[in-house]
């Protein structure tokens, strides 16, 4: 880990730069566990940009610069399921800005290489999206404020199911390319762009 900037203890402040690799995620879902509607069931986190934590206020202020995040082996499943339905060989966040007072994201670009989804359609609709799902004070169900300007994946094998047939299907793609622009998560009933191609993996 490295780190430079500034630090004041009256009021609590600091700002600064930093960077810090291998992170086995897993291990520190006691921390966040609580917080989010899914479970990690691998990966490597590295990542590093500018920084701000101020409490001289009634609340804390939180804000990431300039960030960058970077994920290796990544798997993540619904709570409680051990087998993942997003694995990603590497995954880059590039162009992070996060505002932790108003609860929002920002992300430039996302570059997924290698793994695999599965979208499954069942009665309570896309499995996928209970994922970044979260609940407010009424216990009211609301998806995370995240906006992704690009997001391009190279050799990912995609597999739809859908069980509100009579019979459920299940279809698979050849390792794929594909690119998507526009994407906000709290937003899902906007429109976005979305470009494929076959692209087996190098």
């Amino acid at each position: 880990m490295s780190w430079s900037g500034t630090l004041s203890a009256t009021p609590i402040r600091s700002e600064g730069t930093f960077a810090i690799s291998g992170l086995h995620l897993p291990k520190y879902a006691p921390y966040y566990r609580d917080e989010v509607n899914f479970e990690l069931q691998s990966g490597v986190l590295a990542m590093g940009g500018d920084y701000l934590i101020d409490l001289s206020g009634e609340t804390l202020e939180f804000k990431l610069m300039n960030g960058g995040l970077n994920l290796e082996q990544l798997g993540v499943s619904h709570p409680g399921d051990t087998e993942s339905i997003l694995v990603a060989d590497r995954m880059e966040l590039v162009g992070v800005e996060l505002d932790g007072g108003q609860a929002k994201m920002k992300v430039g670009e996302v570059k997924w290489t290698g793994g695999a989804v599965t979208v499954t359609q069942d009665a309570d609709g896309l499995d996928i999206l209970r994922l970044v799902e979260s609940e407010d004070d009424e216990g009211e169900g609301s998806t995370l404020g995240i906006e992704l300007g690009l997001v391009s994946g190279k050799g990912v094998v995609v597999t739809w199911r859908d069980l509100t047939t009579v019979r459920p299907v299940e279809v698979a793609t050849l390792p794929m390319g594909w690119t998507m622009e526009g994407l906000n998560l709290g937003e899902l009933g906007q429109p976005c762009l979305l470009y494929t191609s076959p692209s087996p993996r190098d």
